[in-house]
Formats: structure tokens, sequence, C-alpha cells
């Protein structure tokens, strides 16, 4: 299924060269992030601008 999603233009910016440093795709990384938080059973703070998300390296964002 195909959505459009609005991020702000720094985040964008670190998930570009996050995805170019490690080989994957926007795709791999959103859905990657989405199924964390899914797992985690409790979503972060809404009045977090954009919480730290782990990736399967351990890295983050």
């Amino acid at each position: 299924m195909k959505i459009t999603v609005e991020l702000p233009g720094a985040l964008l910016r670190s998930v570009k060269k996050y995805t170019a440093a490690h080989g994957m795709t926007m795709r791999e990384v959103i859905e990657t992030g989405l199924r964390h938080v899914l797992a985690s059973g409790h979503a972060p703070s809404r009045f977090s601008p954009h919480p730290p998300a782990p990736v399967p390296t351990g890295q983050y964002l």
C-alpha cells in the first residue's frame, strides 16, 4: 500500500544519509521503525519531535 508521509527536513536528510550509508531503502527504514514501535507495546511520547528509532544494526538514526 502506498502512503504519503510529511517529515521535517532535518529528519529526512538524516534518513537519506542513513539509507545511503547502510544500503537500505527509505521504505526499509520506515518499516523497521514502525515494526519496532508496534513490538515495544507502547508509543513514544507525542511531545518528542522525533525520538531516535533503533534500527536492525542497533544504531540510531
